[in-house]
């Protein structure tokens, strides 16, 4: 299968001829199944009377696959094309290697330029990526060197702690030469020992193929399912008996995840299992291939009368129920029905195999252990039997549910349909039918219950029944947080208002990962606040306040445990800027300016621990630091002839309508100094007004056709600075 890649675009080919390849590879395929078949046929033939064992087979097998590794790993120079400003990629090439964390190290190579220039240059970057960055993108820059003219490069670098893999960067700068790298290899910076060989190229093996079974251990993929196994074991720790129950992986894992991801699967099907049912259910999973394998032995070394025919199917069949399981312990095949039935037909095909050839084990009467042992027991179990008319009443039972299922399923079709139509009546009926149908789906009864809660004339009774409905949803399903989330916005909408906030946290302490949760938790104290206001009840309207302002260090905390932390989305955030406009203005402000603030900088909303202010971005990370000072940005020019630029989140503007700007600065300078720009308004920086002592203002009055998708204020400060608020406000 490998050959049609050798001739595809994949292995780097600009002559791509896949088909050539398909060719070639089937007719290697029909010589090498000619070669083994002869084998096989040679056992019979010459085996025998030179006495040689099976194991023969093996020999010219492994010589043969030995010769391949040897000659594929046969290394060549690299050679870099000349760059080109136009594009293309034959002037770089890039090499990850694995090293130590913690030590020294130095990168040494041989360089030679096919033409003597003055303007013959090469750049080498080194840098180091941990698991988070494997997974999630990024680097650390350990170094980078550029030379001219060299003839060996000698480059020292120190691998930080936690690094899981160091890159290295060629790169060919001139454009009139190419250059030729060799004997790159990584020394001990301390000791000088060469520690390893690079190889940057291979003879027969091109550098696309050869880079897929590189690094595996440290591949995205690999630390992906070490992931999944450690989650998978945080589960099974805490509930190590009996499992947690079946689909328990796909509703728990969000709960124990390091960071969030929506894989329903374990990835390993004995994890799986394991979570599940426990140790009890990996026992008894474990078991059963013990005892085919025992079968198999038994079939093996016991049974008389040699069947070649029997012994190819039931080998046949057991290296295919092995393959199975030991691929379902890297993927998610076994949690395919398809893959799951021809697993248990194999299963049952080996086993009814075994049951018709069944190999006589005579227990000795000396006493000694032989074949009196273990797999005399074991060959000698009585066979389980039972009415074959309580196991067809049994199946007919278990038949009855999907039945069920599957109908309800059809009348919340029709209840969709219904729905999408406007016709609430209809709609009513279908999902009351389908609740009924499966009183275990928490869905069909949050469905129900909101279509009972939204009609104009809610009745006494159907209050109650919608109550009824979702404090079954919440116990039915109380480790799903997408069913907690809906149970605590049907609470709130039955003025429960306690319960709904409860069930939202519950449903962040399911899924804490999952940054609509945390909205929606602000949301609801943000709409309440607003209701107890309007109602003159400012002490519930301060509760409400406080406990959403809080929201923000609670996600923060969460976030410490995440891999690939969250930051609030815009919505969020505007929620949580209205509420701080509040919190600054509560014994001052009118309900109707509220709704008119478009953006309030709160400087140390910082969830993701990255010490940049999560309103706001860097655009140009090599001219320009953002950092937070105790309560305050700090902007600093890293160059001080080319100040790059800060923007703020998306704002949501509105064509036809007036705002004013207004940014504090704590360090006056000359307005000449701050600069902004709104994309679709400026063509290029315009300068802020300066309106007083460290005060910057701007009014801008925005088009009827103005395009407000993507909009956002982006500054260029000329000086370093500390920012202390930044208010954008519809006038």
């Amino acid at each position: 299968s490998i050959i049609p890649i050798l001739f595809s675009s994949l292995s780097g080919r600009s002559d791509s001829n896949l088909w050539l390849g398909i060719v070639l590879g089937m007719i290697l395929s029909l010589i090498f199944t000619a070669v083994v078949e002869g084998l096989f046929k040679l056992r019979f033939k010459v085996m025998l009377k030179l006495k040689l064992k099976p194991y023969f087979l093996f020999i010219p097998v492994a010589v043969a696959v030995v010769a391949i590794l040897i000659i594929t790993s046969i290394p060549k120079e690299l050679e870099l094309g000349s760059y080109n400003p136009q594009g293309g990629d034959g002037y770089y090439f890039e090499k990850s290697i694995e090293l130590q964390p913690g030590k020294e190290y130095k990168l040494l190579f041989d360089v030679s330029y096919m033409n003597n220039d003055d303007e013959n240059s090469l750049t080498v970057s080194v840098s180091s990526r941990d698991k988070a960055n494997i997974m999630f993108g990024g680097d650390s820059r350990l170094v980078e060197v550029s030379e001219n003219n060299s003839d060996t490069l000698e480059i020292p670098f120190t691998v930080p702690q936690g690094s899981s893999i160091v890159d290295f960067k060629f790169v060919n700068n001139s454009e009139k030469s190419k250059v030729s790298i060799d004997n790159a290899k990584i020394v001990d910076s301390k000791t000088g020992k060469n520690l390893k060989s690079i190889k940057l190229g291979y003879k027969y093996l091109p550098d696309s193929v050869a880079s897929r079974f590189q690094n595996l251990m440290v591949s995205r993929s690999f630390i992906q399912r070490q992931i999944y196994l450690n989650d998978g074991f945080r589960i099974f720790k805490d509930n190590w008996l009996l499992g947690a129950g079946g689909g328990a992986w796909s509703v728990l894992i969000f709960a124990y995840q390091s960071y969030l991801y929506w894989s329903t699967q374990s990835h390993a099907y004995f994890l799986q299992v394991t979570v599940e049912t426990g140790i009890l259910g990996l026992i008894i999973l474990v078991m059963l291939l013990l005892s085919i394998i025992a079968q198999f032995i038994m079939d093996y070394k016991y049974k008389e009368e040699e069947d070649i025919n029997y012994r190819v199917v039931q080998g046949t069949l057991l290296t295919s129920i092995l393959g199975m399981f030991l691929h379902s312990c890297l993927d998610f095949d076994l949690s395919l029905s398809s893959v799951f039935l021809l697993l248990w037909t194999l299963l049952a095909l080996f086993n009814s195999g075994y049951r018709h050839n069944k190999p006589v084990v005579v227990k000795k009467n000396d006493g000694s252990s032989g074949k009196s042992g273990l797999l005399f027991r074991l060959n000698n179990l009585k066979a389980f039997n039972t009415n074959p008319i309580v196991m067809a009443v049994l199946s007919f039972v278990i038949m009855i549910m999907p039945i069920l299922f599957a109908t309800a399923s059809s009348f919340e079709g029709k209840y969709q349909d219904s729905m999408a139509a406007g016709n609430t009546d209809d709609a009513l009926k279908y999902i009351k039918n389908a609740e009924s149908l499966d009183a275990f789906n928490a869905d069909y009864k949050i469905k129900y219950a909101d279509l009972l809660l939204s009609g104009e004339n809610i009745t006494k009774e159907d209050f109650e029944t919608a109550k009824r409905l979702v404090d079954e949803a919440e116990k039915t399903d109380k480790y799903n947080a997408a069913t907690m989330e809906n149970a605590s916005i049907l609470n709130i909408k039955m003025s429960m208002f306690d319960k709904g906030i409860e069930l939202v946290d519950r449903a962040i302490e399911l899924r804490p990962f999952y940054e609509q949760g945390w909205q929606l938790k602000i949301n609801m104290h943000y709409q309440l606040m607003m209701a107890y206001l309007k109602n003159g009840d400012p002490e519930n309207a301060r509760k409400h306040l406080d406990l959403a302002l809080e929201t923000i260090n609670n996600a923060k905390t969460k976030n410490e445990e995440n891999m690939d932390p969250f930051v609030f989305s815009e919505k969020t955030m505007e929620y949580l800027e209205r509420l701080s406009y509040i919190n600054d203005n509560f014994e001052d402000f009118a309900l109707e300016q509220v709704d008119k603030v478009k953006f309030l900088s709160i400087n140390e909303m910082d969830i993701d621990s990255d010490n940049v202010p999560d309103q706001w971005t860097i655009v140009q990370k090599e001219r320009v630091d953002l950092s937070i000072s105790e309560t305050n940005i700090l902007v600093n020019n890293i160059k001080d002839n080319t100040p790059g630029s800060v923007e703020t989140r998306s704002i949501s503007f509105e064509g036809g309508k007036d705002y004013k700007i207004e940014l504090i600065i704590d360090n006056p300078e000359d307005a000449t100094d701050v600069l902004y720009f709104i994309p679709g308004l400026h063509e290029d920086f315009v300068q802020l007004e300066k309106a007083g002592e460290g005060k910057y203002l701007a009014n801008i009055e925005l088009p009827s056709d103005f395009n407000t998708a993507n909009t956002y204020i982006r500054f260029r400060f000329l000086k370093d600075l500390l920012i202390k608020s930044l208010t954008v406000t519809e006038i």
